[in-house]
């Protein structure tokens, strides 16, 4: 086999390596969401649970770097393969603390710095139909991955964004903490109310899907 053919099957078999790598960790975090428990009046603190509902911005937006969105989540990586070594990946995240509202139901406070994603990729431009502010995009992501710019010719880019209106499944560590006391008078034995939040950490991060019915 030529050295040409040799290349071009090795680019073809990380191609195929990447994407089932990409179906495997989207079913996993798939699985852990519905491993998860439906939160309800009973779950108690500690407790790994999911609810689902819209996003909605607290204070602030991160700005995807790659696609320009405001999101509450981002994460873009950037993938490249070449004939000499097994394809390396880069990663850049970030995330924001945001709040799911809930039909009927209390809102959620969502804070983590991490997330395990169930999430369709944004469509990205292919490399011949770049625009100049694109490739720039593309070009200041490499940098902050610290990839050299002569990795643009074989370098593969995927961003996968969570946007404030998205509707969402979310699961993560239930925490409830101690709220303002109602107007009307507590019973004795009456606990005050508390706010909902789900947090992430390093063990148990919070893991984010589009919504289930």
């Amino acid at each position: 086999m030529d050295p040409a053919t040799v290349a071009i099957a090795l680019v073809a078999a990380s191609g195929s390596v990447a994407t089932l790598r990409k179906v495997i960790e989207r079913r996993g975090a798939r699985r852990e969401l519905a491993s998860a428990l439906p939160f309800d009046a009973d779950t108690r603190d500690g407790t790994f649970a999911r609810v689902t509902g819209t996003v909605r911005v607290v204070d602030e937006l991160v700005v995807a770097p790659l696609s320009g969105v405001e999101c509450v989540v981002a994460r873009s990586r950037v993938r490249i393969a070449n004939t000499w070594r097994l394809p390396r990946r880069r990663e850049q995240f970030a995330m924001v603390s945001f709040v799911v509202d809930r039909d009927g139901e209390p809102p959620v406070a969502i804070e983590g710095v991490h997330a395990r994603l169930d999430v369709t990729p944004l469509p990205l431009a292919a490399p011949r139909g770049m625009s100049s502010p694109e490739r720039s995009r593309r070009e200041a992501l490499l940098r902050r991955v610290r990839l050299p710019l002569t990795a643009m010719a074989t370098a593969r880019f995927e961003e996968t964004v969570v946007r404030p209106g998205d509707r969402i499944t979310i699961a993560g560590l239930v925490m409830l903490d101690p709220g303002a006391p109602p107007t009307g008078e507590l019973g004795h034995r009456d606990a005050p109310p508390s706010r909902l939040r789900l947090a992430g950490n390093a063990d148990h991060p919070l893991v984010i899907g589009e919504a289930q019915a």
